[in-house]
């Protein structure tokens, strides 16, 4: 599957058992589409209580992309603080609905609002731990 043309980076979460939950969630805060590949669908030899677990996940947004996936290796990790997925959107409303979906259940770190740098911009962890900026353009903003 060739998904992008260019160069790119993209977040690649690792859940514990509820990444198709956390996806899901994503999915529908985001109006994206997404991709879910199980365990059971893999030439992988795995453990019973994995085939319905999520081995791949492709969320896609507008322009973006956000994968993940159910880890079965290593010690659980649940520390996403030094990392924030950034979304931009040239739609206000669309980025204050963007914010208002994915902090339900979550703690808003900056209040989504106009800044003094030009845009609206807010900050929160959602309710699985991960951290997320949100940023638009202001509504009525003049150049001079």
């Amino acid at each position: 599957m060739n998904m992008i043309n260019k160069t790119t980076a993209n977040p690649y979460l690792i859940f514990y058992g509820n990444c198709e939950e956390a996806m899901g969630f994503y999915k529908n805060a985001l109006k994206g589409d997404l991709e879910l590949i199980t365990y059971k669908n893999s030439p992988i030899d795995i453990p019973d209580e994995y085939n319905n677990k999520i081995l791949h996940a492709i969320l896609k947004f507008g322009d973006a992309v956000i994968m993940a996936t159910d880890s079965m290796m290593g010690p659980k990790v649940f520390n996403y603080n030094n990392v924030h997925i950034y979304i931009s959107s040239k739609d206000p409303k669309e980025a204050e609905q963007f914010f208002n979906e994915l902090i339900i259940d979550g703690k808003i770190t900056m209040p989504f609002k106009e800044t003094f740098w030009n845009s609206k911009f807010g900050a929160l962890t959602d309710k699985y731990g991960v951290n997320w900026m949100i940023r638009s353009e202001q509504e009525n903003h003049n150049e001079n």
